[in-house]
């Protein structure tokens, strides 16, 4: 059974520009059986990259990569279909849309001056609006007591509280959340559709784009948040949130080194398999410089080196903790890792077919 299975609310966003129009834009769905929506989401993004003739370089993708790969004269179609055979999925419970303009400047509690409402938007709020869009969620009503959120970054709000305190059995932030697990990829691919297909973009025609994709039996909600609520979004101490405490284990970590360019790892097969291994065993993956972080290595985390210099830094400072069962690979003992366990999950499949 994957980690996943069983009901959850997850949440992404991104930020509206239309002109001068700048706006936030979260989504939050909340699943059901999710065991049955991830076979639907692989088999969705594949059929209809292979009606596109395209090959996606991981298995869950994000909107950055239907702009990169499709053509443009069929992009719009591309998200138009796409969106559909994800959102009509039965195993889909709510889904919960909200956006936000603010007109007026903000004020912090804790510090004199102001921000004006379209710099709080870009600059604060764009980094943490899932937890906004999560509250929302609970506010209107919903129920799962785990919640998992795209990589953010903030302050402590009253949003935040509250959605710790709905979200008792736990809360998870993903980093790439959006390109490691189909729950928040499927938020982010619906958020772009939201983006390049509905206009004038207000809860009501968000709504109903909604409303025509979605299951007989899925509820839908769309919530225009603006300068009334800045209470529950602006911070109200000078503490940040602490992601890392939040983060989903097993975690599968890319030590780079010095010398590599993050840009050009993302666009390799070692990166894609990270990610997929990660989503495998209901995990996070992300490149991070690890001597800064050993304190949340866990026992069951895997650190791929990606150099012979990180691989003998990181094989040297495992060895200083030894009561942490940190696997430590570089990129072939990484790939051979990979082969066996997907030869043993052939030999266990094959076990239970005879049984």
């Amino acid at each position: 059974m994957h980690p996943f299975d069983g009901e959850f609310v997850c949440a992404d966003a991104g930020l509206y520009k239309k002109g001068n129009y700048v706006a936030n834009l979260g989504l939050a769905i909340e699943f059901e059986k999710y065991s049955e929506f991830r076979p639907e989401y692989f088999d969705a993004v594949e059929s209809l990259a292979a009606e596109f003739g395209i090959v996606f370089p991981r298995k869950v993708i994000k909107s950055s990569d239907v702009y990169q790969f499709i053509p443009d004269h069929r992009l719009s179609e591309f998200i138009d279909q796409l969106s559909e055979k994800l959102l009509s999925s039965e195993t889909i419970r709510t889904v919960q849309a909200t956006n936000t303009i603010l007109r007026e400047p903000v004020r912090f509690p804790w510090r004199t001056g102001q921000v004006r409402g379209v710099e709080f938007v870009k600059n604060y709020l764009q980094n943490y609006y899932p937890v906004v869009t999560t509250y929302e969620y609970y506010y209107r009503g919903g129920e799962a007591e785990i919640a998992v959120l795209d990589g953010i970054t903030g302050q402590l709000t009253r949003a935040w509280s509250e959605v710790a305190s709905r979200a008792r059995n736990g809360l998870y932030i993903v980093p790439h959340g959006d390109e490691t697990h189909p729950c928040i990829s499927t938020c982010d691919l619906v958020i772009m559709a939201i983006k390049y297909l509905v206009y004038p973009l207000s809860a009501d025609t968000v709504r109903d784009f909604l409303a025509s994709r979605l299951g007989q039996d899925s509820e839908v909600h769309s919530d225009f948040i603006t300068d009334g609520l800045i209470g529950m979004m602006r911070a109200r101490y000078p503490h940040a949130i602490k992601p890392q405490k939040h983060f989903l284990h097993p975690l599968y970590l890319l030590y780079r080194g010095e010398d590599m360019d993050e840009r050009v790892i993302r666009q390799t097969d070692v990166y894609a398999l990270a990610h997929e291994e990660a989503e495998n065993h209901g995990g996070s993956c992300f490149n991070i410089k690890v001597e800064d972080q050993l304190g949340m290595l866990r026992s069951g985390d895997v650190v791929i080196c990606l150099t012979e210099e990180s691989s003998a830094r990181m094989k040297a400072l495992n060895k200083l903790n030894p009561r942490r069962d940190v696997k430590v690979f570089d990129v072939e003992e990484f790939l051979r890792h990979i082969e066996e366990e997907t030869r043993t999950d052939i030999g266990a499949s094959a076990v239970s077919n005879l049984e």
